[in-house]
């Protein structure tokens, strides 16, 4: 899943996992778990959350292949916000099946953002996201749609949530 902050990804992700019975993968979360650690790590990454910046390339990618080697992952797994530069993808490729981009436009973004209430929420902290992420993003999608290594499928994401849910179950092929 690939999109923007406050695209739907995270709500799409959570009801593949359960309609596919795969585990998900979510490194927004693992990263905010990391930050309540009392460690030098758990402070330099509270401090980047916190800002709205992103965790470097070489520790996202450390984390994610450190969690992909679980043998629960092994059978499949939806995972959202990985890769998030081409670098990342550079230095580890999951081998993704499938792509689903959200589009969104930055004022819905903003308007569901302010409903989450959480502390990297504010609208100087999601002007920094939407610039540190939306570049980066097309990198990504880019290396996906030509380099043919996954089916990617880009999909308005401002319509109802079952909406969008059938359209990714008819890519997937699983659309009773």
């Amino acid at each position: 899943m690939a999109g923007l902050p406050g695209s739907g990804k995270t709500t799409q992700a959570v009801k593949l996992e359960k309609e596919l019975a795969i585990p998900l993968v979510r490194t927004g979360d693992i990263f905010r778990d990391i930050a309540k650690e009392d460690s030098q790590l758990g402070r330099k990454v509270k401090d980047i959350v916190e800002s709205g910046g992103l965790v470097d390339d070489d520790l996202v990618v450390e984390v994610v292949k450190k969690t992909l080697e679980d043998p629960k992952y092994q059978k499949g797994f939806v995972m959202d916000g990985f890769p998030r530069t081409v670098e990342q993808i550079g230095e580890f490729d999951p081998g993704f099946d499938f792509v689903f981009y959200f589009e969104i436009k930055e004022d819905e973004i903003r308007r569901r953002l302010s409903k989450r209430g959480r502390v990297d929420d504010s609208p100087e902290i999601i002007s920094h996201r939407l610039i540190a992420q939306e570049e980066n993003m097309w990198g990504v999608l880019g290396y996906y749609k030509f380099k043919g290594k996954a089916e990617v499928h880009e999909i308005n994401s401002e319509r109802p949530i079952e909406e969008i849910h059938g359209q990714i179950r008819s890519y997937l092929g699983n659309d009773n």
